[in-house]
């Protein structure tokens, strides 16, 4: 049987520019054999200092840190499942533009007491006796204040839709109140609120 070369082709001949280039070929021993092995360790042992940085930080973080009590951790999640004071007063403010809005012409539909916070059924509708040809619900939002996103849905209507009314499922993190609000063509604004009890924590959004 035929010994192909480490360097041959197929047939079993030397490749043609490796034969003629004995240089290209580290020999065992040789001084470009030990480089390259060299180069090799020095490359193994920099992946490892690097993978192990982030375990020596983590190490570090939790001996100085410490373990926390159930009740700092309760009370840390509580806290980052708030929406920030300001969110839902800043969104409110754009909307109105500067106007009064109207108690009246928006129905909020959402039970006061929410078995499943998880997703929790919110039907918003604008009366339509208010809608005309000429004067119509251009636009509309669900707030849920206390989400850390409170912003739950915004929807945009013309005059062919006819209707101006919204149907969805919010997932609340805690009890909160709910709001809609919705901009009529003429620039007036409708507002309504509800306030919602959950069961149960929303967790997980």
């Amino acid at each position: 049987m035929q010994t192909l070369h480490p360097l041959s082709d197929m047939s079993g001949r030397p490749d043609a520019d490796t034969a003629s280039s004995p240089s290209l070929r580290a020999q065992p021993g040789t001084v470009h054999d030990r480089g390259r092995r060299s180069l090799l360790a020095a490359g193994a042992v920099a992946a490892g200092a690097t993978l192990a940085l982030p375990l020596r930080a983590l190490a570090q973080a939790s001996s100085t840190a410490g373990v926390l009590s159930p009740e700092v951790l309760a009370k840390r999640q509580a806290e980052m499942l708030l929406a920030h004071p300001d969110a839902v007063q800043n969104v409110i403010t754009a909307f109105v533009d500067g106007r009064t809005p109207s108690a009246k012409g928006l129905l909020l539909d959402v039970a006061m007491l929410a078995d499943n916070p998880s997703a929790v059924p919110v039907r918003v509708s604008v009366d339509p006796s208010l809608i005309t040809e000429s004067n119509w619900c251009e636009e509309l939002i669900i707030l849920a204040e206390k989400n850390p996103i409170p912003l739950a849905c915004r929807m945009y209507f013309t005059p062919l839709a006819g209707v101006a009314e919204a149907a969805v499922r919010v997932r609340l993190a805690r009890s909160q109140a709910i709001h809609a609000l919705a901009r009529m063509k003429d620039g007036q604004i409708l507002e309504a609120r509800r306030d919602v009890t959950v069961a149960a924590s929303g967790c997980g959004m």
